[in-house]
């Protein structure tokens, strides 16, 4: 497990961490009640013209996020459908993956990538490669069943025309390392990031 601790003492109502979430996916289980984009409660509802157990708290967030919802439904119902595997496990950890991939562009996740490698310090650390930093199993994954989801991760981003035309295939092949390391560490973390709740506020 991971958890923090506390080297001084902490009252209630302290701010102890502060920070955009880098990506925010609802449990769908709470999708007719909480916003698709944000995960706040949504007290009166929009509805998706996609999905009836999808809703959003306002227009705002139904602009942000419609775009994405409609891709990660066509994707969903290939998943499920087209793959024959209606009960596949790794469905959240697959269509997190492609939504953080594609919140940069393709130019800009192999720079972000290129300086974690390179272990490039800076004062503000991106989310992009913070997640980077995040651990990874590799030494317990099937790697076969690994590698064979990145492509087919690389293949559902070209669907959804993430690849810029001019990208050679040197930049192909590297973009797929990328999506290996991203979907390594949304696997291996996802239970926690899922864990992670306002009580006050009743995110999911």
């Amino acid at each position: 497990g991971r958890f923090s601790v506390a080297r001084v003492p902490i009252s209630a109502g302290d701010v102890v961490i502060s920070e955009t979430a880098c990506l925010v996916s609802v449990s769908p289980g709470l999708r007719d009640d909480h916003c698709y984009t944000c995960g706040h409660d949504a007290a009166a509802p929009l509805p998706s013209h996609v999905s009836s157990s999808t809703c959003f708290c306002c227009l705002e967030c139904r602009t942000r996020g419609i775009a994405w919802h409609v891709s990660q439904s066509k994707i969903s119902h290939f998943i499920r459908h087209q793959l024959d595997k209606p009960g596949i496990q790794e469905l959240p950890a697959i269509l997190a993956a492609l939504e953080f991939t594609t919140k940069n562009d393709f130019y800009t996740q192999l720079e972000t990538f290129k300086n974690w490698r390179n272990g490039l310090t800076k004062v503000i650390i991106p989310s992009q490669e913070k997640l980077l930093t995040m651990v990874k199993h590799f030494e317990t994954m099937d790697l076969t069943k690994h590698f064979a989801i990145s492509v087919l991760i690389h293949l559902m981003l070209k669907y959804l025309e993430y690849f810029p035309k001019e990208a050679s295939l040197t930049e192909e092949k590297q973009i797929m390392l990328v999506i290996c390391h991203h979907f390594a560490a949304i696997k291996s973390n996802i239970h926690t990031l899922c864990e992670l709740r306002n009580g006050s506020e009743n995110h999911p």
